[in-house]
């Protein structure tokens, strides 16, 4: 008797607990952020141009990367039909730097997907010269270095 009452309780305490789990609400994920969308980058197997790239920055003598806020150069000018409030995404290409295998046709379908690139973050062009502007970082989801693709 005390077995079947025991039992009867445990049943009656789980069908409870499982009443109360639904009728609560189910947590909606989140909207994506700023950084989820400015920092995705991309695979892709088409050859990205390095025609527009990232010559270097202020002080580049002994400061070689840049971040938010700071002034880099790029290799187009006003020749090139750059303008001043012209905005540019900045990206650089990637490799599988941890090399962990983890199945056996992991490099060979790597390949076939393409180049993985990363974006470095946006820049806002200040000022333009006729071969050469100055853009301000103004989005960093990684440090910026000479030669990162601008586009």
């Amino acid at each position: 008797m005390r077995r079947i009452a025991l039992t009867l309780s445990c049943l009656l305490t789980l069908w409870a607990a499982g009443a109360a789990a639904q009728s609560e609400p189910v947590e909606r994920g989140s909207a994506p952020t700023e950084a989820d969308v400015l920092c995705a980058g991309m695979i892709t197997s088409d050859k990205v141009p390095y025609d527009m790239y990232v010559i270097s920055g202020q002080e580049a003598d002994p400061q070689t990367i840049y971040s938010k806020g700071q002034y880099v150069y790029i290799n187009r000018g006003s020749g090139d039909g750059v303008k001043v409030g012209d905005n540019f995404m900045v990206l650089r290409p990637e490799s599988d730097f941890v090399n962990v295998k983890v199945y056996d046709e992991e490099n060979s379908l790597a390949r076939a997907l393409g180049t993985q690139w990363t974006d470095v973050g946006r820049i806002h062009v200040v000022v333009v010269q006729p071969k050469v502007s100055i853009a301000q970082v103004s989005y960093s989801c990684t440090y910026m270095q000479r030669g990162d693709y601008v586009r």
